[in-house]
């Protein structure tokens, strides 16, 4: 990753050809190319995790970085922006397209995850002491409000 931008999770494809990489410093997401032999990954182009026109002003660190069963959608954390960002996945894995930013439902979202069907998605919201359920539009990967504990 380029100096700063803070890599902090990363998730593979289920092809096993890409994995994605979080970077919480400055707000990226970039798909990356696995080489299994040579056990390297081969940084693409860093994208913004957060919406376009969203101001500068306050601080945002993505936390997690989610694929879902399928490999057709990827979903971020965003701390501070306090929403969790859904991309389509393109070209096999290669690309993303940014597709919403939905409200965390709690503040600093930290972990993400999906239930084992991948119809739910789980949001730990580490400053409000919550979890937040959503679901998951399995045809265009966008979220939810299910529920909030």
């Amino acid at each position: 990753m380029r100096p700063g931008a803070g890599p902090r999770h990363l998730a593979f494809h289920p092809s096993g050809r890409h994995a994605y990489v979080v970077n919480e410093l400055d707000s990226t997401l970039v798909v990356c190319g696995y080489d299994r032999r040579a056990g390297t990954l081969t940084p693409g182009t860093p994208q913004p995790t957060l919406p376009p026109g969203t101001g500068s002003t306050g601080r945002n660190y993505p936390a997690g970085v989610l694929v879902s069963p399928d490999g057709r959608f990827v979903y971020v954390s965003n701390r501070g922006h306090d929403s969790i960002a859904a991309f389509a996945v393109e070209r096999g894995g290669a690309a993303l397209r940014p597709l919403s930013a939905t409200p965390s439902g709690g503040s600093y979202p930290r972990h993400i995850t999906l239930d084992p069907s991948g119809t739910l998605l789980f949001a730990a919201n580490q400053k409000s002491g919550t979890v937040a359920a959503f679901r998951v539009d399995r045809g265009t990967g966008r979220l939810s409000p299910a529920a909030r504990c």
